[in-house]
């Protein structure tokens, strides 16, 4: 499932914020950082949105699911993640949302 252009321009308009489509392991990784601080920052307890654990989701599940994974800009910062995928065996679209405060 992809986000469409009419929802892309939607998202835009109510929060300014620049969305980038991760597609690949060295561009996730690339993130790895950024992810870990902003779920320090929240104080994070969840093991299931932690980077380690969602990039190994991704490497196994999360192709088959056709995952789609964003970064949020705002400023020149990342300020969130957030994955949608389709997952039609289990018949529901999912999103995961990992957020700077």
């Amino acid at each position: 499932m992809q986000l469409n252009r009419l929802s892309l321009s939607l998202l835009r308009k109510v929060i300014d914020v620049q969305l980038i489509r991760i597609r690949t392991d060295d561009e996730l990784m690339w993130y790895k950082n950024m992810w870990d601080d902003i779920l320090a920052n929240e104080g994070n307890d969840n093991p299931f949105i932690e980077f380690v654990w969602f990039y190994n989701w991704w490497q196994t599940m999360g192709r088959r699911e056709h995952v789609e994974l964003y970064a949020v800009e705002n400023d020149g910062q990342i300020i969130a993640f957030f994955s949608i995928y389709d997952s039609t065996s289990l018949g529901n679209t999912n999103l995961c949302i990992c957020r700077r405060k």
